[in-house]
């Protein structure tokens, strides 16, 4: 996915910095109309993942980590989300989100550092086509933000989508 060699910042922030939308978050050789088309069959697999849980988002608190251009971070608060706490690697990210999404919070961090740790607790826990991207997997386990001793229901299988539901029933 890096195929300059940049460090995993440097690649995002340079890329999303000339092109602050879907054509650059998803597969750039698609151009825009294939990934909206994309990300809303992502949306569809997740409303029927949700559906399927019996899970009501309303009032819950999510983490969305690697929000990138906000599509899930827009898509949790739709639902009705009481909080929404985004993270990402980049400050264009962060910047860009915090002016479109003024009722969330957002942090610009590498998900497996300390301080995606240090946010706190979550009833529901995204990372889409995140995942894949960690390049030091031993300091995101060491922080275990997915496993607390709360329930975790992944449900990786449909389309890429990575969910995790904390303590859901």
């Amino acid at each position: 996915m890096n195929p300059e060699g940049k460090n995993a910042r440097h690649y995002w922030e340079e890329r999303l910095s000339s092109d602050f939308s879907l054509a650059k978050a998803g597969d750039r050789r698609l151009g825009l109309a294939y990934n909206w088309w994309l990300y809303r069959a992502r949306r569809r697999a997740l409303d029927r993942s949700l559906k399927a849980l019996a899970l009501d988002v309303r009032g819950k608190r999510v983490l969305d980590l690697g929000s990138g251009t906000g599509f899930y971070v827009d898509y949790w608060l739709g639902k009705g989300a009481g909080a929404v706490t985004g993270v990402d690697i980049t400050e264009v990210s962060v910047r860009n989100l915090q002016q479109r999404f003024p009722k969330a919070q957002f942090v610009r961090a590498d998900i497996a550092s300390e301080a995606v740790g240090a946010l706190g607790s979550f009833e529901i826990i995204s990372a889409f086509d995140v995942f894949f991207h960690i390049v030091d997997e031993g300091a995101f386990r060491r922080h275990d933000l997915l496993h607390r001793g709360d329930d975790v229901v992944p449900r990786p299988h449909e389309l890429g989508v990575q969910l995790h539901l904390v303590g859901a029933q």
